[in-house]
Order: C-alpha cells, then structure tokens, then sequence
C-alpha cells in the first residue's frame, strides 16, 4: 500500500524523519505499509499464570487481527507445548448484530476487516508448576496470507499479591535522627479464602484459598498474639549521617530489635522477641520479579545462604522462608526520599511480595 504523506500537514517529528532521507521541503514521499497486522495484546512475552491447588483457573490469550485491504477468515491455534481445553473464544470489536461463529476448521462464519480473538484456556488445578505453555496462533486473510503469532506463559505454583507496599523506619530531620513509634517498619502476609460448595456435595460449603495479602504494620500492631504469625521481616533504616543511610531486611526474631525500638523508635510496649518468626533472607539480584518462573522462585539456598539481616537494593528481589517452612520473594522496587528544604526525609521502601500458600 503506497500512503502519500504532504509535509506541510504533519509533525516536525515527522518532517526530522523524512529529511534523514534527503527530501526537501515540500516534496512528497511514498511510505509502504503492510496493511496486514496481527499481534498479542499481552504486556509480556512470557507473563505468569498461579496454578491454584484448590480451584480450576483459566488464562485469557488475547490477539488483535486487521487486514482493511482483504479480510481475516481463518484463526487457528497449533504446535501447543502442553493441551489445555479452551474454555471460550470470543470475537470482539465486531458487529454483534451479525455475530461471527467459527468451525472446526477455523474458518469464521464470515469474513470481517478487525476483530479482537479472546481466546481462553483452562488452568485445572492438578496442572503442577513449572511448565511451560506456548503455541503458534495463525490469522488467515481472505487471499491466504498467514500471520503467525507466537504465545507462552509459565505455570507457577505461587501466588503474587496486587499491594504495592510502603514501608519505612528512620529519618533524618533538622540535622538529627529521627525514628517515631508509629513508624510502618514491619511487613506482613497471610492467606486469603473463600467458601464454595463443595464439588461433591454442592448442599455444604468449603473454604479453599485463593491467595495472598499483604500489609505493614507499625510496632504496637506488629506483636500483637493476632499479627506475630503474618509478620516476615522488619526494616531497619541504618542512619550514617544527613546524606548516607542503609535499609535493611531484619528477621523479626532478633533480639537487638526490642532495644532498637525502644531506644531508637520511643516504643513503650514490650517487644515479645521469642514468639516472633525467624526468617532467613537470600539476595536473588535483579531478577524478573513479574514474570519469574517457578525455578527463579526456588533457586534460593537458606541453608547456605540465608541470613538474619540482609542489605537491600534498589531492584533485587530477596527470597525468604520462615521456620515453619513458608517462602516467598520481596521485590524492592524502589525507594522515594521525602526531602524538604531543611533536611533529607523519610527513606519510604516499596515491596512487591509473592508467596506459597502452603
């Protein structure tokens, strides 16, 4: 398809494009565009589907067909890694007052210039973590002109919270170190579940989980009997001088926390050190935290590498278990400094975490 492109009737953007190419003012170009497009609407190549032990799940696959000049007449789906059952396909950004259907074959029940497939697959719940699905979606024109678009994600057998959390502990303020008692230096995570029949017996109800939470907590709510279970980690904020402090991940079983807080922080209340968690920390470096796989999730050695305090970076993501066996991954996604004129404020750390529900 040839456009005609005037440069008097576009951007400086584009007039700096077409100039690279040696064209003068006021001439005209010829920019060739294939106008068969098709391509996944997901964020990430590879992105992470949580298997659920309890319940079945599904994974919508999105894809975006257009061919104004001819048509889209075929979808099909092949060389799938693993066979999961399609749940649904739907057609969207098409006229629902013809609605389209399609065949065995994959051949749409008529043809349409753009349409949106939303195609979804059962996750069941016996399907085990660290697998890998991917397949080649085929978008067929009218003429028989194929596209082919290459789909995947990764199985995994734990669970991401959606809570951006916001911790911090220590400040410098009119040239002194400050540290208050009310401070959200402690974080959290639980289980979360919901009631359902019961698949054998839909007169009764179960509870299965579906998940994680995530909260801070300040000291007062940390050690309370309900909250000591869920807390697995304290920050600690090492203040060096006005311009120079470290943040740090502390085993919330650590003795020396009690007299830091009730010498740094002013907390009045007892801190009941022997009934908190111990928790052990391994630096994995800067891994994809969004899109890990179950093998980036356990690669972890405690054993060997698992330590009671542990200095954070900017980016790293910090694997943790506790005594009884839980483990999960913090990822410290960045750090914002509260700084008015008279002093550097509030280091304030942001944490993803994912976690097993076992």
């Amino acid at each position: 398809m040839k456009t005609l492109i005037h440069l008097k009737q576009y951007t400086f953007a584009l007039v700096l494009f077409i100039s690279a190419f040696g064209c003068k003012p006021d001439k005209f170009v010829a920019i060739d565009r294939d106008p068969f497009i098709a391509y996944s609407m997901e964020a990430s190549d590879m992105p992470v589907v949580t298997i659920n032990p309890n319940v079945d799940g599904s994974k919508k696959i999105i894809i975006f067909a257009s061919h104004p000049e001819d048509s889209i007449a075929r979808f099909n789906v092949r060389n799938r890694s693993i066979e999961l059952d399609v749940n649904s396909l739907k057609f969207l950004m098409v006229d629902g007052r013809d609605p389209v259907t399609i065949d065995e074959q994959g051949q749409l029940s008529r043809k349409v210039s753009t349409v949106v497939f939303e195609y979804t697959v059962k996750i069941p719940k016996e399907t085990k973590g660290g697998q890998t699905f991917t397949g080649e979606f085929v978008i067929t024109s009218g003429s028989g002109e194929e596209r082919v678009i290459k789909v995947g994600f990764n199985l995994v057998s734990y669970f991401r919270a959606a809570t951006l959390l916001t911790v911090y502990n220590g400040r410098v303020k009119n040239s002194m170190k400050e540290y208050l008692p009310t401070a959200n230096c402690f974080i959290t995570y639980q289980q979360t579940s919901a009631s359902r029949p019961r698949p054998d017996n839909p007169s009764q109800n179960e509870t299965v989980i579906t998940g994680i939470s995530t909260a801070v907590a300040n000291p007062a709510t940390a050690i309370t009997t309900t909250n000591r279970p869920k807390v697995i980690a304290h920050l600690f904020n090492e203040i060096h001088s006005l311009d120079e402090s470290r943040l740090y991940l502390v085993s919330p079983d650590e003795p020396w926390i009690a007299d830091s807080l009730r010498v740094l922080n002013k907390f009045t209340g007892t801190y009941p050190t022997a009934q908190m968690n111990k928790v052990r920390y391994v630096d994995l470096g800067p891994i994809n935290f969004l899109d890990m796989d179950d093998d980036d999730f356990n690669k972890a050695d405690f054993e060997k590498d698992g330590k009671s305090k542990i200095l954070l970076k900017v980016g790293n993501s910090y694997a943790f278990q506790t005594a009884d066996g839980r483990t999960g991954v913090l990822f410290y996604k960045f750090v914002h400094i509260y700084s008015p004129e008279y002093s550097i404020g509030s280091p304030i750390a942001y944490f993803h975490i994912a976690a097993t529900t076992q």
